[in-house]
């Protein structure tokens, strides 16, 4: 399992380290970060994260912030000296938290937890048929004949041949729903499909614009902040 650690007290950090590889060696701590900054950055180029121990409050600000800038699938578990009731503000993939001061039985508890949500987790492609309007008829589409879903005050399905649908649904629970193989969120507004990119090219200001087979009339514009993590996802494996 991989896991992130977001905590600016070193010694806490090394101490919530040091209890987790104790309890499970297979969890492998992949980094510890103290700010919002850097842990923006880290997240943007790696997306298979299981779990991020998340600190409320860092040397930049509370850490919420960060899911403002980037998104991630990972289940939060918040390392706070809040009591519980704080967290019930923070609407994240929060399955658990850690009150300060912690001892190891207390992170035991909270892994414990986090397995039994990952033990009834669907899977990466559990959401492949969808239920669409378009006036007052509904259609029903699988994964197979979508584009992307992009967000303009309402969210659509954009169907392969560029045909719109309004969609029920929020493009955050899309994005934890979808796999991560198949689907991308290159801005905040767009969730786009692997086998329907056809080409993209980088602009002048770093960001990568992506033409779509198909449908020639629409471009998709992959935003600079997530234009190396794109890039990440969209190369073969192994190469």
């Amino acid at each position: 399992m991989k896991a992130l650690i977001i905590e600016d007290e070193e010694k806490s950090a090394l101490k919530l380290k040091k209890y987790l590889e104790q309890l499970d060696p297979t969890i492998s701590v992949l980094d510890i970060l103290g700010s919002i900054k850097e842990s923006i950055q880290f997240l943007r180029e790696n997306l298979e994260l299981d779990v991020i121990f998340l600190d409320v409050q860092l040397t930049d600000g509370e850490s919420f912030k960060i899911f403002e800038e980037v998104s991630s699938k990972a289940f939060i578990i918040f390392v706070t000296a809040y009591d519980q009731h704080a967290l019930k503000a923070f609407k994240l993939n929060t399955v658990s938290y850690l009150l300060k001061p912690f001892d190891q039985s207390d992170v035991a508890k909270a892994v414990k937890k986090l397995y039994s949500y990952k033990d009834q987790s669907p899977g990466p492609t559990t959401h492949d048929r969808f239920l669409v309007k378009k006036g007052n008829r509904s259609y029903t589409f699988s994964v197979e004949d979508i584009a992307f879903f992009i967000k303009d005050d309402v969210l659509f399905l954009v169907s392969r041949s560029g045909e719109k649908f309004l969609i029920d649904a929020s493009l955050d629970k899309l994005e934890r729903s979808l796999s991560s193989t198949e689907f991308f969120r290159i801005n905040r507004s767009a969730l786009v499909r692997y086998d329907a990119i056809e080409s993209f090219a980088s602009d002048s200001s770093q960001r990568y614009c992506i033409k779509l087979k198909q449908i020639d009339h629409e471009e998709l514009i992959v935003s600079q902040s997530r234009a190396a993590a794109f890039k990440k996802w969209i190369q073969p494996v192994g190469l």
